[in-house]
């Protein structure tokens, strides 16, 4: 059995969607990373990104889709999975053609990650499952 805070917060995060989630999960990261800065998605864009630590290679990915957005947990899940698998081909520089991983060159994210700086490690964080891994 869970420890009741650890549990408690789970449960908070469960009931919050959208910005107020992402809002949530930032703090929270920046209250235990030191280094861990925030990606606004305005002016230009978070390039998939929500937020990175460690000099610009480590990334954070969050999704809290809005409760009442899907009819049905499949549509929710289809959702969440299409967000995850569009923020990481965007973060890692790739897309599919056929079957083979090619090159896709992401410009928004050399505007945001410090200079020469390539993400080696990804953590995401997402509610509508009753997942969050950070």
């Amino acid at each position: 059995m869970g420890q009741p805070q650890i549990t408690e917060y789970e449960q908070s995060l469960e009931a919050l969607s959208g910005n107020e989630f992402q809002d949530e999960v930032s703090a929270y990261l920046q209250a235990v990373i030191i280094d861990f800065q925030t990606v606004p998605a305005s002016p230009q864009g978070d390039a998939g990104l929500d937020g990175f630590s460690h000099h610009g290679e480590r990334a954070y990915c969050c999704y809290g889709p809005e409760h009442n957005a899907f009819k049905k947990n499949k549509e929710r899940e289809d959702a969440i999975v299409e967000k995850f698998k569009g923020d990481l081909r965007r973060l890692y520089e790739v897309d599919t053609d056929g079957k083979k991983l090619v090159f896709c060159e992401n410009k928004e994210i050399e505007t945001i990650l410090p200079e020469k700086r390539k993400i080696k490690h990804v953590s995401s964080s997402l509610t509508g499952l009753g997942v969050t891994g950070f």
